[in-house]
């Protein structure tokens, strides 16, 4: 027997059981070459578990880059706050960040705003110039 032969005889025994149907391959479970049912349920379970396992890794992962993530953005604002920029400053560079062209913008972001005929608080204008430092069109220093 050559190596030839041998292979093509394995593909004829994967083609029938690959056209065989579900009935014939179950009544053949259990015979010499084909798996137990014991074996079957085995190796499901083991890969039921390593799915779990992959999924729980995944989901702590996660967890803990949003967690980092979070503290980053908590350590930015509070960082942010403690700046000593007066409003007329922070107003100045709102306008900046206001008045610059589409090229100079980070790509897909438009900024707009209304005309407000009323004054508005500082606290307004301190949150906004704070949205504009964490959306990067601001350089807080």
């Amino acid at each position: 027997m050559t190596k030839t032969f041998i292979e093509k005889i394995n593909e004829l025994i994967d083609e029938a059981i690959l056209e065989a149907s579900a009935e014939e391959l179950e009544q053949e479970i259990g015979l010499p070459g084909f798996p137990s049912e014991q074996e079957i349920e085995n190796f499901q379970n083991i890969i039921a578990t390593a799915i779990r396992e992959s999924r729980r890794a995944r989901l702590l992962a996660s967890k803990q880059a949003f967690d980092a993530r979070r503290s980053e953005i908590r350590d930015q604002s509070a960082s942010v706050r403690k700046r000593d920029r007066s409003i007329s400053e922070m107003i100045a560079d709102i306008a900046t960040a206001m008045t610059r062209k589409g090229d100079q913008m980070p790509k897909g972001l438009t900024l707009a705003f209304r005309n407000e005929s009323e004054a508005v608080s500082d606290d307004f204008v301190r949150e906004t110039w704070e949205k504009l430092v964490k959306l990067g069109l601001i350089d807080p220093d």
